[in-house]
């Protein structure tokens, strides 16, 4: 009778650690399907350049869109195992997922990269819409918007402040060429914004040489001469 008896607790004691055993192993798989289920894979193309921000403070942002037609959004955070360079277009893949309990000043997502599809060399000042800052050292007037968009087809277009202009713009490395520029023909009379944009187009026409220097897009018609600063808008 002590026998059976002991036979018994022995077999109890053996189903109750496989039972134990079964539930350790279901949990694993199981965690890990709720994890990849709440992530989402995505393609998204990085833009040659960082612009300045405001996040929780003044920062620079990623550019990113999901396709070639769509407007540039900011990044405020940064991808994870991402190698950001400028002067590169990117097409990446990358990983949404939710972050649990995210600090008030963070994402409540987390990107990761996943694989990087294509690096394509390019401009640093293509990308971004430009904002006059200063003109011949003197800051550009106020309230009177003058602006240079630079594309990777080797255009540049823009507003001189009163009329919009549109020409080719070759840049390789430092070196710019700027090709003749066409214009509309509209007359402002608002003080100085004639005279403002004859000097912008006469210093663009001349700029040779282009560098982005803390954010900010610097042109001049020789190395270590600056006549044309901006912004990214």
């Amino acid at each position: 009778m002590r026998h059976a008896i002991h036979f018994r607790a022995v077999v109890a004691t053996a189903s109750l650690l496989a039972a134990c055993g079964t539930a350790r192993d279901v949990a694993g798989p199981d965690e890990t399907k709720a994890a990849s289920a709440s992530a989402v894979l995505k393609t998204l193309q990085v833009a040659p350049s960082r612009v300045e921000c405001t996040g929780v403070g003044p920062q620079t942002c990623l550019q990113v869109r999901e396709s070639s037609g769509a407007a540039w959004t900011l990044l405020y955070e940064e991808i994870v195992g991402f190698d950001y360079q400028p002067g590169y277009l990117y097409e990446i893949r990358i990983k949404e997922e939710a972050v649990a309990n995210p600090p008030a000043d963070g994402s409540a997502i987390r990107r990761s990269l996943v694989e990087i599809l294509t690096k394509t060399s390019v401009p640093v000042l293509a990308g971004p819409t430009w904002r006059l800052v200063t003109l011949e050292g003197r800051d550009a007037l106020a309230g009177v918007r003058v602006t240079a968009v630079f594309g990777d087809d080797s255009r540049v277009s823009g507003s001189a402040g009163c009329n919009a202009y549109f020409g080719r713009a070759a840049v390789s490395g430092e070196q710019l060429t700027v090709g003749r520029l066409g214009t509309t023909m509209m007359y402002c009379g608002a003080e100085g914004v004639m005279e403002q944009e004859a000097a912008y187009f006469a210093a663009l026409q001349k700029a040779k040489v282009s560098r982005v220097v803390d954010g900010r897009l610097q042109l001049g018609p020789a190395a270590g001469v600056v006549t044309l600063v901006y912004k990214a808008e």
